[in-house]
């Protein structure tokens, strides 16, 4: 099933949560995959909507987040 939202929990930021210039830029990539989706993250930081959709979002996955090239942390998708 192709979906363009999920949700992460267990959010775990490298450094600090991002800037606001960081979250107005943030990207997501999920599984293994190579393919970053332009993405919103919610105040809440637990819904993620991204830019297209995928086929492959299961539970357990981790969805890892960057901004400009720079990883800022990772959740799990639930």
């Amino acid at each position: 099933k192709h979906r363009d939202n999920f949700d992460v929990e267990n959010l775990h930021w490298i450094t600090a949560a991002p800037t606001p210039a960081q979250l107005a830029n943030l990207q997501v990539k999920v599984r293994h995959g190579e393919k970053l989706y332009d993405c919103i993250l919610s105040a809440n930081s637990s819904h993620v909507q991204i830019s297209g959709t995928d086929q492959g979002l299961a539970s357990g996955q981790f969805a890892v987040f960057y901004s400009e090239n720079l990883c800022l942390g990772a959740g799990t998708i639930v």
